[in-house]
């Protein structure tokens, strides 16, 4: 598994994987109906955005999955290839991000904590981010079935 820079060399990939099952269950930044062009575009933008570091979960020479941390701590994450699901990667992918926030010496200071948005139905995203030492701190005032994760940097180095 390779944690890559996203950029609009993978439009192609989300841009299939998003026409040929709409993510209705997950906010998204990329305009919906997407055409090729509006997702190139997308990753233009996003690789060129100092508010966000975006990557590509490469595996077996294509994009299986993406990893976004935005300038406000929020994390996010999305597989694209089912047949990709359940074998760690994920896992691993979040785990070089906070490496990366927490750890870098050049993003010193600009990370005290993470935190990302969990429906505890989808058990398997919400036992990995409660393995990697995330807690749940509250509930969305929007829709109470999800709930906010934490994970302090302090908590991460200790576990390092």
């Amino acid at each position: 598994m390779k944690l890559v820079t996203i950029n609009e060399k993978f439009a192609k990939d989300t841009w299939e994987a998003r026409n040929k099952c709409p993510w209705r269950f997950m906010r998204s930044d990329a305009p919906l109906p997407a055409t090729l062009q509006s997702e190139e575009e997308y990753y233009r933008l996003m690789s060129s955005s100092n508010d966000c570091m975006m990557y590509a979960i490469v595996e077996d020479g294509i994009m299986v999955g993406a990893v976004k941390l935005r300038e406000n701590s929020e994390l996010s994450y999305y597989m694209l290839r089912p047949e990709y699901e359940h074998r760690g990667l994920m896992k691993r992918a979040i785990k070089e991000v906070l490496d990366i926030a927490f750890l870098d010496p050049l993003l010193e200071g600009r990370f005290n904590f993470v935190y990302a948005w969990v429906n505890p139905c989808n058990a398997a995203s919400y036992c990995m981010l409660v393995k990697l030492g995330f807690k749940v701190v509250g509930v969305s005032l929007i829709n109470p079935n999800v709930h906010r994760l934490e994970l302090a940097r302090s908590s991460w180095k200790k576990r390092k």
